[in-house]
């Protein structure tokens, strides 16, 4: 019996075309192989990236938050001395008044040094309450300052706290 060659021709194609498709088939499945490794090494680097990132920024909130706590620290230490300040030289003008009270009172004074002795008590009365005034205002602003510190220093504490949470698997 014998094949046309015609069949043994469409045979041959087909057989072929089938191992064609098989090599496709082989190389589709290498390239997707390839193409999944590629995207699990990204995957990789995108969270490597990101721990990177989350590490950098956390030590940015630290220190934000110690720079906040540190600028408390000295602001505070300011407002201490200048209300120091202050209140040593409330004492000295309070001695000094005293002292002049005392002079009026022990001896006989001269009409012109009464009226600068009474004078001069004056003065210190307008320069106690002004320092009065400006302790208030010391007090006020020193409170303020305080409350805002403390705001900041709370804010990157709970930036940092979030940070950290949203970095967490869950």
């Amino acid at each position: 019996m014998t094949v046309p060659a015609m069949l043994i021709m469409s045979g041959l194609r087909l057989i072929q075309r089938q191992s064609d498709d098989r090599s496709r088939g082989r190389e589709l499945a290498i390239q997707r192989a390839h193409e999944r490794e590629v995207l699990r090494m990204e995957i990789e680097a995108a969270g490597q990236r990101h721990e990177r990132q989350k590490a950098v920024l956390l030590a940015i909130l630290e220190a934000s938050e110690r720079l906040a706590v540190l600028k408390l620290e000295h602001m505070m230490t300011i407002f201490r001395e200048a209300k120091g300040v202050m209140l040593a030289h409330q004492t000295a003008l309070v001695e000094e008044k005293s002292s002049l009270t005392s002079i009026l009172l022990a001896s006989d004074v001269n009409p012109a040094r009464f009226v600068l002795i009474q004078k001069r008590q004056r003065e210190i009365g307008r320069e106690l309450s002004d320092i009065d005034e400006a302790l208030a205002q010391l007090s006020e602003t020193a409170m303020s300052f305080i409350d805002k510190a403390r705001a900041e220093i709370d804010a990157a504490h709970q930036q940092a706290l979030r940070l950290e949470f949203q970095a967490e698997p869950h």
